[in-house]
Order: C-alpha cells, then structure tokens, then sequence
C-alpha cells in the first residue's frame, strides 16, 4: 500500500487531537480490537514508543514494560522506570503526539 493512501484513511482529522492521556489510547484500543481500524492507534502506539525513547533513552524506555507486575500502581512504574512523575510524562506525551499528527488536520 502507498504512504499516501495508508496516511489518507488512516490520518483522520482528529488523529491525535483527542489524545490527552493514556487512558485515551486505552480507550482506542479497546474500541477498534482489530485491522483495519486499529491503523491509527498502531501509528499513536509507534509514536508514543518513540517518545519514550527519544526522551528517556531505549533502556529506560523498554525498562517500563518490565516494572509493570500487576500490583505496583501505574504511577509509581513510570516514576520508576523515568524518573518522571505519571503526570508530567503524560503531558509531554500528549504534546508530542499532537505535534505528530498535527499536518493531519
């Protein structure tokens, strides 16, 4: 498939633009379970592994994956894991992502 096709049905309007938490992705995935519909929130999930990285570095970013244990709240795996409050990284997070689909729009 072309770029130019995939970024025309994919890239939405409002890709990214009703992103403000995590739990809005949450929200995404849990809506569109399978292709085609999850197109977006692969592009959104890819973005936001790049934020990671970008920002804290691969090690600490794939760290995060590894603190989750299923008791430990979110908040304190991120703090954790980046040294960053959930909050803080979750605004940066949503910036970057607007700033990634901004030329959607």
């Amino acid at each position: 498939r072309l770029v130019s096709d995939w970024s025309s049905d994919v890239c939405s309007s409002d890709l990214g633009a009703r992103l403000t938490s995590f739990s809005d992705l949450n929200q995404d995935i849990q809506e569109y379970p399978s292709p085609p519909q999850r197109d977006d929130v692969h592009y959104i999930l890819s973005g936001t592994m790049t934020y990671f990285v970008q920002k804290y570095g691969e090690k600490r970013s794939f760290r995060l994956f590894h603190e989750f244990d299923g008791t430990t709240s979110v908040d304190r795996v991120f703090k954790k894991a980046f040294g960053d409050e959930y909050s803080t990284i979750e605004k940066g997070w949503a910036k970057y992502i607007a700033s990634r689909t901004a030329s959607f729009k």
